[in-house]
């Protein structure tokens, strides 16, 4: 027979397995199995054909669920639309169980009085209901799971993954597959592109409780802390700290003394992980406690001290255990005096210490593969051997102004990026790059007139970031993939007389990518960019000055892609060539003239053009583009090209009338069916021009001369 069959709350990924076979043996063609569970993994090796991860529910559906339980309608009461949106927004945050048990629980509330004593007490005290369901995924975990997931509720959440994952590892978890496990049971998500864990409160509020109830059990000592009131009270009662592991302060809510929480770190000899938030006002007194008694525990992987006050560290033996340093705009002006082993250290960041002096020496510092000094206004003096170090990869310098010199007789081959852009007197780079991996060189708004010797014998940069002048054309063939430009530092000529000169040089002939970032005094391109003929991407980015592209762009027969960002005083843009396939303007708030998207007829149905907040576009720029859409169209139709070109304008409703009559209707998007022996097999579009062009209506593509033997043989079927 056919069927449709739930197996709800599965939790074996073998009973699945055997289920599914034998369910498939037996049913007839058309049957439907949907298998529920809390672990991904039950899923992913239990033989199911796809797998969807239901997310959480919307905030207009999430208030109907709410609504429903809570006051038997689709809609909130007129006077609780207020306390109605914070339970939903500020505590269920889309979790379907969580609204229906707080609006059950709610609903035999008559008074908003009381409903704002119920708000308050949620958040000191969690619904028992809803928290007894989210305990069952955190029994399942084992030993190593459980305090991987504490350790983000209380310390890690919204950190990045990858510095949450290497961390955790230096403290002996097994956190690579700890932290799928926790991602496939759903109690931990990924978001911002994949970079950065984030926990629903409500998992999280589950966590803080686990950990008072096992402090509870073990006499109050408390393994984890994370909130400031509580960690007065801990310090204040003098209760057992010998057990703490984590601990976060935020030295703007304290309410005892500062000197208590620093000298107590020596009573801390299991601390992993130490965050000091928010500033401290450090006197005299506190210069002297800090050389008498301050000590850190050597179990320590991560201090975060942003903001600190100290304009010197005290000469203490830093832990040896330290996997990362964090002292973000901070006061101190030197790390320390002597050279410290630190053979786990691997990230320092010290962006934003304007007092910051010198960076010390660091050959101590074996393990290191990143340090970040940005904006550090003061620093006069890098140690050379911060370059040699085995397995340092990158190392930001941008904007340290009083920086004027990079040097070094020896470079580690694992040295990938230096960053020293902004920085105005660097007047030497001395760094010997090698390697036969990607590197990236940035320079760019430094007082570096000429390419120096070292410079010139780097090879295959991947990127390469210079201010404008003569000496490029002294690099060799090869020697960067892709260049970034800036304004010249002495402007010996016209800005585009100099590009004129040093285009038609190797360097500039072998390149794939250009880019002219904030370059003021570029009033225009020169007219022989057409010899770089080896370019495939073009950038302009906050050139404010340039009014139009050159026509002789046209001849960039290998430019795929175009992007012009924040050009201000661009009007005009000529006809591409018909190789590119992607163009971008965004906010070129002059542009007007587009005369033709491309020199000849594309060649591709695949392509991308976006005019983001280019308002002045005239009708002739409409035109150009939306003829250059209806011949993509064609040939996507005549050849059976799946890929659907995507084109971006803002709105403008007399263009919009002439082109598409049906735009102003309330159906916005059509299906079209051809037999199944036509080119194309299916189509679906969908318009919606206040956002996109992403297709045309019937009698648009009617109007603009579409072959009409493609759409007899079709079916429309709007929806």
């Amino acid at each position: 027979m056919k069927a449709f069959i739930v197996l709800d709350d599965v939790a074996d990924s073998q009973i699945a397995t055997d289920l599914i076979q034998l369910l498939c043996n037996c049913l007839n063609s058309g049957s439907r199995i949907i298998l529920t569970t809390r672990d991904r993994n039950v899923l992913s090796s239990g033989g199911v054909e796809a797998i969807h991860e239901v997310k959480e529910m919307n905030f207009e559906d999430s208030l109907k669920v709410f609504s429903h339980n809570a006051f038997n309608d689709s809609h909130p009461k007129e006077d609780y639309y207020e306390l109605s949106t914070r339970v939903v927004a500020d505590y269920a945050k889309g979790i379907p169980l969580a609204l229906k048990i707080l609006g059950s629980f709610l609903r035999a509330i008559s008074k908003k009085s009381e409903w704002e004593s119920a708000l308050r007490k949620l958040k000191k005290y969690p619904n028992a209901d809803i928290q007894q369901v989210l305990r069952l995924s955190y029994d399942a975990l084992d030993d190593d799971e459980k305090n991987i997931l504490l350790d983000v509720a209380c310390f890690f959440d919204r950190h990045k993954i990858e510095k949450v994952t290497r961390i955790l590892n230096s403290c002996g978890f097994f956190a690579d597959i700890g932290i799928k496990s926790l991602l496939d049971k759903s109690l931990i998500s990924i978001h911002s592109n994949g970079k950065y864990i984030k926990m629903h409160s409500l998992i999280q509020e589950m966590c803080w409780k686990i950990i008072h109830e096992e402090s509870s059990e073990n006499g109050g000592r408390q393994i984890r802390l994370w909130n400031t009131e509580e960690v007065c009270k801990i310090f204040q009662d003098e209760r057992d700290i010998h057990r703490v592991e984590s601990m976060i302060v935020d030295m703007n809510e304290i309410t005892i003394d500062p000197c208590i929480i620093i000298i107590a770190l020596r009573k801390m000899p299991k601390l992993r992980l130490l965050a000091f938030r928010g500033n401290i006002n450090i006197d005299l007194e506190w210069n002297r406690v800090f050389v008498e008694d301050f000590q850190l525990p050597n179990d320590l992987r991560y201090i975060e001290w942003n903001k600190c006050s100290l304009k010197f560290v005290p000469s203490i033996c830093w832990p040896q255990k330290l996997v990362q340093l964090s002292m973000r705009g901070s006061n101190v002006q030197k790390l320390w005096d002597t050279i410290q082993m630190l053979p786990s250290l691997e990230k320092i960041d010290l962006d934003s210490c304007k007092g910051l002096i010198e960076c010390p020496n660091l050959a101590g510092v074996t393990n290191l593969k990143k340090i970040s000094l940005y904006g550090c206004e003061s620093l006069q003096d890098v140690h050379p051997s911060i370059f040699s170090l085995p397995k340092i990869e990158e190392i930001r310098l941008e904007y340290c102004k009083e920086l004027k010199r990079l040097y070094s007789d020896y470079c580690s081959p694992s040295l990938r990026c230096v960053r020293a852009i902004g920085c105005s007197n660097l007047q030497e780079f001395s760094i010997p790059m090698i390697g036969n991996h990607s590197k990236s060189l940035y320079l760019s708004s430094s007082a570096l007139s000429e390419v120096s010797s070292t410079i010139m014998h780097l090879k295959n940069l991947t990127t390469f970031g210079i201010n404008i002048s003569y000496s490029l054309e002294k690099l060799p063939q090869n020697f960067a993939r892709t260049i970034t430009l800036m304004d010249p530092i002495k402007h010996e000529d016209d800005t585009c007389i100099i590009l004129s000169r040093i285009l038609p040089t190797p360097v500039f002939l072998s390149l794939n990518q250009l880019s002219f970032y904030k370059c003021k005094s570029l009033s225009k391109l020169p007219n022989n960019i057409h010899v770089l003929q080896s370019l495939q991407v073009l950038k302009l980015q906050s050139c404010h000055v340039i009014t139009r592209l050159p026509k002789s762009i046209k001849n960039l027969r290998k430019l795929i892609k175009l992007f012009i960002d924040d050009c201000k005083m661009l009007q005009y843009v000529p006809p591409l060539p018909p190789s590119i396939i992607y163009f971008a303007a965004r906010n070129c708030k002059s542009l007007k003239t587009i005369s033709s998207l491309t020199s000849e007829p594309p060649k591709t149905c695949r392509a991308s053009f976006k005019f983001y907040n280019c308002t002045k576009l005239n009708e002739d720029a409409y035109e150009a583009v939306l003829k250059d859409l209806k011949f993509r169209i064609e040939l996507a139709a005549s050849n059976g090209c799946s890929n659907i070109p995507f084109y971006y304008l803002p709105s403008k409703e007399s263009i919009l009338n002439d082109w598409f009559p049906h735009y102003y209707s309330t159906e916005t998007s059509i299906t079209v069916e051809v037999p199944s022996d036509h080119k194309i097999s299916s189509c679906l579009v969908q318009q919606t021009f206040e956002i996109q062009v992403c297709m045309l209506l019937r009698k648009g593509l009617q109007r603009m001369g579409m072959d009409s033997n493609f759409w007899q043989n079709s079916t429309l079927d709007r929806s």
